[in-house]
């Protein structure tokens, strides 16, 4: 199998409108491709995570997903839910889809 090295932003330029982005459940998160990410201004993005924490707040604030599929979503030890995906959930602004 041939070894493939991109820098972090070959990485996010592989990210389109519409595209689905699946992140891992718990510590550590990618922020950095994240970052990366909301810079570029990508939007539409359709977010599947088992345990959203504040990787998925953050791109749902940025106002990139279309969607976002997980179980739960909060920010763990900080003890509150995320602001940005409960703001923007009640305002209709994006599509929650419950994968329990």
């Amino acid at each position: 199998m041939k070894t493939v090295r991109l820098t972090m932003a070959e990485a996010v330029g592989l990210v389109k409108e519409g595209d689905q982005v699946i992140f891992g459940e718990g510590d550590p998160q990618p922020m950095a491709f994240i970052r990366e990410l909301l810079g570029r201004g990508v939007k539409g993005l359709n977010l599947v995570t088992k345990g959203g924490s504040l990787n998925i707040d953050l791109m749902v604030g940025a106002g990139a997903a279309a969607s976002v599929e997980s179980c739960g979503m909060g920010l763990g030890s900080f003890g509150r839910n995320a602001p940005n995906f409960v703001r923007w959930l009640k305002a209709g602004r994006f599509k929650a889809k419950d994968n329990t």
